[in-house]
């Protein structure tokens, strides 16, 4: 469950979770709020992030490997491309064939998927230094729903207990279809893989749902009530609260002079 989590003894790492958390809300929202084409707002911001990777120590390599899982929800904004607002340009690709696309749109996508990246940066830096545990009991600790909390914890803990599953029937399906090194038993194992695919994903949800039933009748007879048990909450240290006011003002001075140099 804290696989993203690497161990440290770093200033973050030893941070209150509530800052961190409180810090990469107001990243976001900040980034997200610059206007478009404000390159020198998204250099500034990506200079903090990938400061504070190198800072800590962390891995940047693996940080850029566990980006590459939001590629799809990055290329959902690609269409914005050939069906945003006009007026409509072309875009020559043969003698005959030309496509139509948006301007305006081009440039929604490219400020979409820089600013998306660099949040997505912020966030892995925060699973990175601090327990997804730690996390949900920030979350509580800043008044979150605890609809919300319990439903973001649970869609955590039933990730790996999915991925587990996903992983067993892979390793049965390779048991039953050995793949020759070349020739036309090696298309044909390749062909039979792909045709029990969609059975595949049925048996996963099934057997997902039999498994997540067993673990929340389990859960259940351990006295869960469908809230996360949270201590009283600890006021921050006196440390902690100039580490959050210091870290507001580095993103409003790092936001206000982006702007201003991008005027």
């Amino acid at each position: 469950m804290d696989e993203l989590y690497t161990p440290g003894s770093g200033v973050i790492h030893r941070m209150d979770a509530r800052v961190k958390v409180v810090w990469v809300f107001a990243f976001i929202l900040l980034l997200n709020l610059s206007r478009l084409n404000a390159w020198r707002v998204y250099l500034l911001f990506l200079a903090l992030v990938t400061f504070l990777i190198r800072y800590e120590k962390v891995n940047g390599k693996t940080i850029l490997r566990r980006t590459v899982i939001f590629t799809p929800f990055l290329l959902a904004v690609v269409p914005l491309i050939f069906f945003g607002p006009t007026p409509r340009g072309m875009i020559q690709i043969g003698p005959d064939w030309r496509i139509p696309y948006s301007p305006e749109g081009f440039t929604r996508v490219i400020n979409i998927i820089i600013r998306s990246s660099i949040s997505i940066l912020a966030v892995l830096t925060l699973m990175t230094t601090t327990r997804f545990s730690d996390q949900l009991v920030a979350f509580r600790q800043l008044k979150l729903p605890k609809l919300l909390v319990a439903i973001t914890g649970l869609m955590w803990r039933y990730l790996f207990i999915i991925s587990d599953e996903a992983t067993a029937l892979l390793r049965a399906r390779a048991s039953r279809s050995g793949l020759p090194a070349r020739g036309r038993r090696a298309v044909g194992a390749i062909l039979w893989q792909a045709g029990v695919a969609g059975g595949m994903v049925g048996s996963l949800f099934v057997r997902s749902l039999e498994r997540s039933e067993r673990i929340y009748a389990a859960m259940l007879s351990r006295g869960y009530t469908g809230d996360l048990p949270v201590e009283g909450s600890v006021p921050l240290a006196r440390s902690d609260r100039r580490l959050l006011i210091t870290g507001f003002g580095l993103l409003l001075l790092l936001y206000t002079l982006g702007n201003q140099l991008w005027k």
